[in-house]
């Protein structure tokens, strides 16, 4: 293995960093980041590098179970939801609200047995707001309270 290669990817990028990584996907990549934030303080970013390629990868996860993965790119941005099936017949009944993308990947994607894993690349805010919707269902967001 290249050390080279492995040493330049040991250690957790800053925001900025990010920012610049991800290019013009930066601001989806900021407002579905500050919603995180804002809605599931519960849920604790925890920040890894896996496989040989570096892939960054942060989950969002609370008591061992993730709410959602993201991918930071070179210019992309992938989510990961995995929606069980009491989840998945929850989607169903709004899914005329999901922006089209996101529609036709939910449509498009199986059921296995461990859940349906929708593999999302988002190029608008209207993605970002499905994926936000998505996430309301599978777990109830905090209010944002002040003091």
């Amino acid at each position: 293995m290249d050390q080279k290669h492995t040493s330049n990817h040991n250690c957790e990028p800053t925001e900025k960093q990010l920012l610049k990584l991800l290019d013009k996907k930066a601001a989806l990549w900021s407002d579905l980041r500050e919603y995180l934030i804002d809605h599931y303080p519960q849920c604790i970013p925890i920040f890894t590098i896996e496989g040989k390629d570096a892939v960054y990868t942060i989950r969002y996860r609370k008591g061992g179970k993730t709410l959602v993965t993201l991918y930071p790119a070179d210019k992309a941005l992938t989510v990961l939801v995995v929606l069980g099936k009491k989840e998945v017949a929850k989607v169903e009944q709004f899914e005329n609200k999901l922006s089209k993308k996101i529609r036709e990947l939910f449509n498009n994607t199986n059921q296995l047995h461990d859940g349906r894993w929708l593999w999302i690349r988002p190029s608008t805010q209207k993605d970002i707001a499905s994926i936000k919707m998505l996430l309301n269902i599978k777990r109830r967001p905090k209010c944002c309270e002040v003091g």
